[in-house]
């Protein structure tokens, strides 16, 4: 059919009437005969033409192209709505107010730029919407086009955030796959998406991997040390984050809420569905925080992270009663760690973490790395009622406080009530504290009372860097009643420290250690030991390769190789690897100072460190060191 209407026909302001002597189309013909004729309008451009007319002919068009794309006049009184491409053009027509308070767009390429200014309308168009989000069928950051599409795309993009954003007053926070971070509403509008900036004229930088490169280590485009850039914090002050390379989608959230910390906010989450973890804190101390406690209560209270399955504390600052919250609307959540690197000595170590207690149904871990102090028997209690928790993990000193150790004693008697088979995996590490005050845990008599009430603790896995540690150890482990599988792990703590082991060790000092570990637990059906893999900071450090041994009754099972074979053989190139490092260190140092001239001194400061730590690694085919003191050093050398 042909075009029955023509831009010269059809006038284009709504106060203008279609016909002469200022009748409306009322009096031409019934609205329902006007109906029918604009659904033999087979041309939508036609119908989009005729929608500017007047006020009569935008209802009936709109209707009639709702219609034509699967959708009723609902949409205009509905709160939650899920639209296309094809169906934003028509919305944005409206003369009407939408009550909308949900809107998901689904876009995909060549019209994403017009799309975008289209939900713009609609957000002028919507006094209540509070929640946008934006399915891409491309990753925004590879969409087709030259350089200067790209930009004004991207532009668009930020500028539909920030029109967004701005409705409230208060900061905006920016949570991405790999760091949470604030600004304030204005800054979004500047954005450099396509250069890669959240601030204009802060680009991208990677000097720490270039300066990594030139020393020959080999390091992945998308490892630790990333690409960043700088943001402006709302708090005032910069910190550099990780820049954002992908966006497969993205969600703006509006919050108003008269109890939080903050009354209102904005939440900005790129690719919310692939947040699989989640870190709640700062995790290097010393620097400008990105979020400050009352931000981060006000942050997960509201967050939506519908893929988010492991989450990683690092403060003890947040309000106990948001990270209910945030639990109890993330109940995919399956770990949960507790971290003590950066907690204040000056914390309340009595406090829950989370408060009231929850009985979360997706949980099955938990993580408590006592590697500070304030974190023993404050996050257990809270959540040891979830019906499936099956693990627990405990880093902690093998002597600890008073205080640490009744912290102890009151996460194992939370867990006695558990009916689950669980599992306690325990790594010890030799305390550097210097006082009379502190106590082997393992001998405490309140700590045994407590194991003797662990009925549902089938398993246990203890890690140990010394002998010393698996005997005091064991008298606890025996007053486990129900323990069916206990599992040694060894590794070398320190081979020039006082955990070494002599060098007139024995050959078969490992497994004169199994055996008394089966001599003290009669009760337990099976007692092994294997080697020991860890990803725990710096308490990685150099592990022996497990082979299988068979055993003399038949079957095998994993043992490590005898850890005193082949002593000096690991000390000599331990201190091979401490010269290299010293070496090393100079080269590094000069490069990173070329490198990072001009940036900020904290910056400079912080890659060398970086430098040196690497430099501190080595791999070798029967044994991994790395040694923590001379990076300590180092890093002292460089602070000063």
């Amino acid at each position: 059919m042909f075009s029955l209407f023509t831009e010269s026909r059809v006038a284009t302001h709504p106060a203008v009437s279609v016909t002469s002597g200022n009748l409306t189309p009322h009096h031409l013909l019934p609205t329902e005969l006007w109906d029918c004729i604009l659904q033999e309008v087979a041309d939508d451009d036609d119908l989009f033409r005729l929608a500017r007319a007047c006020k009569t002919f935008n209802g009936l068009c709109i209707r009639t192209l709702l219609r034509r794309n699967g959708f009723d006049e609902n949409v205009f009184v509905c709160s939650k709505l899920l639209v296309s491409s094809h169906i934003l053009p028509v919305l944005s027509l409206s003369f009407r107010t939408f009550p909308l308070e949900q809107l998901l767009c689904d876009l995909a390429p060549p019209q994403l730029r017009r799309d975008l200014n289209t939900v713009q309308n609609i957000i002028s168009q919507s006094p209540h919407l509070r929640e946008l989000s934006f399915l891409f069928r491309h990753d925004l950051f590879k969409v087709a086009g030259d350089d200067a599409s790209h930009s004004a795309l991207m532009a668009t993009f930020c500028a539909t955030l920030s029109a967004m954003v701005q409705r409230v007053s208060g900061p905006v926070f920016i949570v991405t796959t790999s760091t949470v971070f604030s600004c304030m509403p204005q800054d979004v509008a500047q954005w450099k998406l396509d250069l890669f900036e959240f601030n204009a004229g802060w680009g991208l930088r990677g000097l720490a991997t270039r300066a990594q490169r030139a020393i020959g280590f080999e390091v992945k485009p998308k490892g630790f040390w990333g690409p960043r850039t700088t943001i402006r914090l709302h708090t005032g002050g910069n910190r550099d984050v990780y820049a954002l390379t992908t966006c497969h989608s993205a969600s703006v959230q509006s919050i108003r809420d008269a109890t939080s910390t903050i009354p209102s906010f904005s939440i900005i989450t790129f690719d919310p569905r692939s947040v699989t973890i989640l870190r709640l804190g700062d995790s290097m101390a010393g620097l400008l925080p990105t979020l400050l406690a009352q931000h981060w209560g006000a942050l997960i209270a509201h967050v939506a992270l519908p893929c988010v399955r492991r989450v990683f504390l690092v403060t003890d600052t947040i309000a106990p009663a948001a990270l209910h919250v945030f639990l109890a609307h993330h109940p995919h959540v399956q770990e949960l760690d507790f971290e003590g690197f950066h907690i204040d000595d000056g914390s309340d170590v009595t406090g829950a973490v989370v408060a009231p207690p929850l009985a979360h149904p997706g949980l099955t871990a938990l993580g408590i790395k006592a590697f500070g102090g304030g974190i023993l028997g404050r996050l257990v209690p809270g959540l040891a009622a979830a019906p499936q928790l099956r693990k627990v993990f405990f880093v902690f000193s093998h002597h600890l406080v008073p205080a640490e150790l009744a912290g102890l004693v009151r996460d194992l008697h939370a867990l006695a009530p558990c009916t689950n088979d669980l599992t306690l995996d325990i790594h010890l590490f030799a305390s550097d504290r210097v006082t009379d005050a502190v106590a082997c845990w393992s001998t405490s008599p309140e700590a045994q009372r407590a194991a003797r009430a662990l009925h549902c603790v089938r398993a246990v896995r203890l890690t140990i860097p010394s002998s010393v540690m698996g005997r005091e150890a064991f008298a606890w482990v025996a007053q486990l009643p129900a323990l069916q599988s206990f599992k040694l792990l060894l590794f070398i703590s320190n081979l020039d420290g006082p955990l070494a082991v002599p060098e007139d060790a024995e050959p078969a000092a490992t497994e004169r250690l199994v055996e008394e570990a089966r001599a003290a637990l009669p009760h337990v059906q099976d007692v092994s030991s294997r080697h020991v893999d860890l990803e725990l900071y710096s308490l990685q450090r150099g592990l022996l390769p497990p082979q299988r041994v068979q055993r003399q009754r038949g079957g095998c099972r994993e043992h490590p190789l005898r850890v005193d074979l082949e002593v000096r053989e690991c000390e000599e190139r331990v201190r091979e690897v401490r010269k290299r490092a010293s070496a090393a260190s100079c080269a590094s140092s000069v490069r990173c100072v070329s490198v990072a001239r001009g940036a900020h001194e904290r910056e400079r400061r912080r890659r060398k460190v970086v430098d040196l730590h690497r430099v501190g690694s080595v791999d070798h085919s029967h044994l991994h060191v790395r040694h923590a003191g001379v990076v300590r050093a180092n890093a002292a050398a460089v602070s000063e």
